[in-house]
């Protein structure tokens, strides 16, 4: 299992190597990404997503079919997959390479936002982004990429580069849907600016709706899933966390929100963006331990945690070194869920 984690120790060597002996730290990130991009790109039958894109590259193979297969019932996935799938086809790839082209593009959405984010250090966030996202990256290879997209195209919104903006949004939403959801985040920073809400307030709202973690909300938002997509009916009454979830990560989210400067308001744009994603992510786990697909938008709004690793919004650095340890500290809770999701490492090279 030790190759799964090499990317971390790579991005954290270089990270202390640049504290201690001021070695440029840029060459071991760009390491640390590419040699992420072999081993993803290589990977075999690691966990049980595996199987199902090569059902799925059968089926298209297989069919007469054009795209976008609106007819078959066993291909009601995004266009931007399927669109994919069919210049498999065509030009008679290996259904491995689908791995390939996620990768690709997954470590070049991480370089990106890594690149952008410049008050923190490109391995530090490397080592944050690899952890928050390592289903996305390993197995749910759609969702993934989709997630990384959607933080990559609010970093370029937020910086008025609205163009870049809006393609990466879109490449996100033909990967996978559940980008949609970006306007709970917005829902919510609209309202942290309009109300002005204070820490305090915050940790009340956590203290009154805690106990709705107990109830079932599975039967509320049925048809709702159901809604956007058939198969999300089965995301239903499946165990995807447990209510310790949710209290680890509002612990975790109030701790962090009273270590950085005492008024929110005079954080940058990104930053409190990220924080409304941050706040996002809390109450969904709030209501998301039966239902999978919710659990999943949890993970995907915990990239604004990225906010607490900003040397801008701290005021001392006492506090941003205890903001450090807290965050790297749930990074190795993060990380506890590795032998769980992926089997031990192997290429497809060699099947």
């Amino acid at each position: 299992m030790i190759i799964y984690f090499l990317p971390v120790v790579i991005a954290l060597t270089g990270f202390l190597l640049n504290k201690l002996l001021l070695i440029r730290e840029r060459y071991f990130f760009v390491s640390a990404l590419f040699f992420l991009l072999i081993i993803v790109s290589l990977k075999g039958s690691v966990d049980l997503d595996y199987y199902s894109y090569q059902t799925l590259y059968d089926i298209v193979v297989g069919t007469t079919e054009k795209f976008p297969y609106s007819s078959n019932e066993n291909l009601r996935f995004e266009k931007g997959f399927l669109f994919l799938l069919a210049v498999f086809k065509e030009f008679e790839l290996q259904f491995n390479v689908i791995f390939v082209f996620y990768a690709s593009f997954a470590s070049v959405f991480v370089f990106l936002i890594c690149r952008s984010l410049t008050s923190i250090s490109m391995n530090v966030s490397f080592v944050f982004l690899y952890a928050v996202s390592f289903i996305g990256i390993w197995v749910q290879i759609r969702f993934g990429l989709a997630s990384l997209g959607l933080l990559l195209s609010v970093i370029y919104f937020i910086k008025s580069k609205y163009v870049k903006s809006f393609f990466v949004y879109l490449f996100s939403l033909l990967t996978h849907n559940i980008v949609l959801a970006v306007l709970i985040p917005v829902f919510f920073y609209i309202i942290l600016n309009r109300f002005r809400f204070s820490k305090l307030f915050i940790f009340f709202v956590f203290l009154i709706i805690s106990p709705l973690v107990f109830f079932d909300f599975a039967v509320f938002f049925e048809n709702l899933l159901v809604f956007f997509n058939d198969r999300y009916a089965g995301y239903i009454n499946e165990s995807a966390g447990s209510i310790s979830s949710y209290f680890i990560r509002m612990v975790l989210f109030l701790t962090m929100l009273f270590l950085i400067r005492k008024d929110l308001f005079q954080m940058s744009v990104l930053s409190r963006f990220l924080l409304s994603m941050a706040f996002s992510s809390v109450l969904i786990f709030l209501i998301a331990s039966k239902i999978t697909i919710f659990y999943r938008l949890g993970v995907v709004f915990e990239l604004g945690y990225l906010m607490f690793f900003m040397r801008e919004n701290y005021s001392s650095k006492d506090k941003y070194i205890v903001s450090l340890f807290i965050m790297f500290v749930f990074i190795l809770y993060r990380f506890l869920d590795v032998p769980t999701i992926v089997e031990p490492y192997k290429t497809f090279w060699v099947e």
